[in-house]
């Protein structure tokens, strides 16, 4: 397959027709980088081109309000209100009990620690849902609450059951927080690994992007550098 063909594909992120040469129908991939770097913009584009083509989305948050992910995301021109309203689009909100005020969403969360709690609210916003997209910004939130140990375990339950309903999902994790066994541990359990990075170069930061491993078919290994613009990602 050239990468002339794979540009025909529906990208799955921002870039992926570049970055992956086999059409990738589902499985768990693991966006990890240092904060700062762009992975929810990356996320939140992903996110975008899937509504548009027809998937549903379970968009686990433990970052943002649901309507601050719906304003943050029309700033790059993605209004994600219709598919709130259609129901294409289920945000199961992890970060609004931190302001003790109530949520937007029906699939409300209001003790994240409750790992238990978390992992019965994201099986019962995937109820109904075919072509499901699953989106979770972050394990590092999620982890920090309730320490590595059952972090693995909570991990381990929901990609079983992503993977069960052949759910294509990416998952981010902020690197240089949690300790190296956990990031490795994430890297055994995930079907690909994409990574970020960022440097400062005589005053301009440059920030580049590697599918760094990918169980599920043949991909670019090499780094490749990228830019945040106002329609989002833009890999050159």
């Amino acid at each position: 397959m050239s990468l002339q063909q794979t540009s025909l594909r529906p990208e799955i992120f921002p870039g992926s027709s570049r970055l992956i040469y086999d059409e990738i129908e589902y499985g768990l991939l693991l966006l990890a980088g240092p904060p700062g770097v762009g992975k929810t913009i990356f996320v939140k584009e992903s996110v975008f081109k899937s509504l548009r083509d027809e998937n549903s989305i379970v968009y686990l948050a433990t970052e943002e309000s649901p309507s601050m992910i719906v304003d943050s995301m029309r700033k790059f021109g993605w209004d994600i209100s219709d598919y709130m309203r259609t129901d294409r689009l289920r945000i199961v909100d992890a970060f609004s009990y931190r302001s003790n005020k109530p949520s937007e969403s029906k699939y409300y969360i209001d003790n994240p620690e409750n790992l238990s709690d978390v992992s019965i609210t994201v099986e019962e916003a995937k109820k109904g849902f075919s072509n499901l997209r699953f989106v979770m910004d972050s394990i590092t939130s999620l982890t920090l609450n309730v320490g590595p140990g059952l972090g693995q375990k909570f991990m381990q339950t929901v990609t079983g059951r992503l993977k069960a309903a052949k759910a294509l999902g990416i998952c981010v994790l902020d690197v240089g927080i949690l300790d190296e066994t956990f990031l490795n541990f994430l890297r055994f359990i995930f079907d690909g690994v994409i990574e970020m990075a960022i440097t400062e170069d005589e005053g301009r930061l440059k920030r580049r992007i590697r599918v760094y491993s990918l169980k599920l078919g043949r991909h670019d290994t090499s780094w490749h550098e990228f830019q945040i613009t106002n329609a989002g990602i833009s890999i050159s």
